[in-house]
């Protein structure tokens, strides 16, 4: 035993030994780039990293049939949570429960609902289009003929008169201020040509008779005219029953000529009508599908949201666990205020403009009214109304006299658009809303303007979540790290000398 207790020393020391020489060999392989693999090199793994990322929102995109209800049911599911957690509170419902009975509340209480009333917007929107397009012919007509008091007389009301009146009066300068050169429509030099010739150069050239001239000269002036087309079926009736059959022999004989043009034609047309309905029938099956996958997927992640949290929580590093979690929680409820605050306010507000812009007038209110109330979504962006509603007002008065008034359409637009303003700050915004975000209104407006600027509608729609959450980061996380480094008690975040040679300074 003595004898083996005199021979461990020398093992251990020749076991360090080892250790140490493949540890050096270990780094003397690490620092020689030509023993690493391509994804061993940082700035590969970064670039892979960001193609990974890349590649999973292209192929995301790639199966949106799928993924867009799946991330729409994960919005739904984070939106629904507090009435789910009320419901289960009460000990009637267990998550699936609730999850169904959202569902079906969802399906009866908005989806039909919203289903009808956008179909019936719909309608009064081609009515409207419909309507305005026949003015815009009917003032185009009446520009045509300035002279003609009956057209203008036909326009729908002052509104559009002023605008032919102001098209005409147009013209009229134009046509005084153009040069006189500009009528002359033939050079002398043509001029010049034809009278060496020894014609006219006024005469056009004409075969046909004195009679037959002016006869066609008649005919060509008289087609021009209005009542053409009541002549012309005067004359057919009291003309002779052989010149009505010359008439249709002419007629099937340019049919049997265009024959071929005319099968095209009527082909293309069934071909461009089977195509519509093919494409409608098929856009409403995947508007269905698509329903049915989000319902499909919200029930599961409503059932089992706090596995889905789980397992978000699992993904942050223990070390920072806790931080992250207070982070979060700081960003849900300044997003979860905005969000689910600002949808139900903009659905109050979509029924108020609707009523409001039916009681004063405004063509199509039920179409208006859900576009201005969407705008509510974004503070302060509904204002964009009052001039569309002025407009509107304006070219197509109610049939009611006082609301075709001038103060009536400048009026009420704006004290629709007050009244819901204040309705929204006062009420709608502290009592469903509240102070979530933890922003005031300057800050509210710069960031809606930056987000449109830089993103559109899109950015429009996150602007004011995403500034809350960058405003929580600032304050909790970068500010007082900020501070620390002015007292000297945290490290400098951007050294310009690294440590080594700070350390080989002093």
């Amino acid at each position: 035993m003595s004898v083996r207790t005199d021979m461990q020393p020398p093992r251990r020391l020749d076991t360090l030994s080892r250790m140490a020489e493949s540890n050096r060999d270990r780094s003397n392989r690490s620092s020689d780039w030509t023993n690493r693999h391509i994804w061993h090199i940082q700035p590969v793994r970064d670039l892979l990293v960001i193609a990974i990322i890349v590649g999973l929102i292209y192929l995301g995109y790639l199966l949106r049939i799928v993924t867009a209800p799946l991330l729409l049911a994960m919005a739904l599911a984070y939106l629904f949570e507090p009435i789910v957690r009320r419901m289960v509170s009460t000990r009637f419902f267990n998550r699936a429960g609730a999850a169904i009975t959202i569902i079906l509340a969802v399906a009866v209480f908005i989806v039909i609902p919203a289903v009808i009333g956008l179909g019936y917007a719909a309608f009064q929107g081609g009515a409207y289009a419909n309507r305005f397009a026949n003015n815009v012919i009917q003032l185009n007509r009446s520009v045509m003929h300035p002279d003609d008091e009956e057209r203008r007389d036909a326009l729908p009301g002052e509104s559009w008169r002023f605008v032919r009146d102001q098209l005409v009066e147009s013209r009229r300068r134009a046509e005084e201020e153009a040069p006189e050169a500009d009528e002359q429509s033939e050079p002398d030099s043509e001029n010049d040509e034809s009278a060496e010739d020894g014609e006219s150069p006024d005469a056009p050239e004409n075969t046909d008779s004195p009679e037959e001239t002016d006869d066609r000269e008649e005919a060509d002036s008289f087609e021009d005219t209005d009542e053409f087309n009541e002549y012309a079926q005067y004359e057919y009736d009291d003309r002779p029953a052989d010149f009505i059959s010359q008439l249709f022999e002419q007629a099937a004989a340019w049919v049997e000529d265009n024959r071929a043009t005319i099968g095209r034609r009527a082909y293309e047309t069934g071909t461009i009508a089977a195509g519509v309905i093919f494409r409608g029938a098929r856009d409403f099956g995947i508007l269905l599908f698509g329903g049915f996958l989000t319902a499909f997927f919200f029930f599961f992640m409503c059932k089992s949201y706090g596995k889905v949290l789980e397992f978000w929580e699992d993904l942050i590093p223990e070390r920072k666990r806790g931080k992250a979690i207070e982070l979060a929680k700081k960003m849900d409820r300044a997003v979860a205020a905005f969000v689910r605050g600002r949808i139900t306010i903009a659905i109050i507000q979509i029924v108020y403009f609707t009523l409001a812009y039916w009681l004063i007038g405004v063509p199509a209110p039920i179409l208006v009214g859900i576009i201005v109330g969407l705008l509510c979504l974004i503070p302060y962006i509904s204002m964009v109304g009052v001039p569309l509603t002025m407009l509107l007002m304006w070219l197509e008065p109610s049939g009611v006299s006082w609301q075709a008034t001038w103060w009536w359409i400048v009026l009420a637009p704006i004290g629709a658009y007050l009244i819901g303003q204040a309705m929204d700050e006062y009420f709608l915004t502290p009592v469903i809303q509240g102070k979530g975000t933890g922003m005031d209104i300057p800050t509210i407006l710069f960031a809606s303007i930056a987000g449109g600027a830089l993103a559109g509608m899109y950015g429009l729609l996150i602007a004011i979540p995403v500034a809350a959450c960058i405003k929580i980061l600032l304050t909790d996380v970068v500010w007082p790290k900020f501070k620390r480094w002015t007292q000297g008690v945290e490290k400098d975040p951007l050294p310009i000398e690294s440590e080594s040679e700070s350390e080989g300074d002093s």
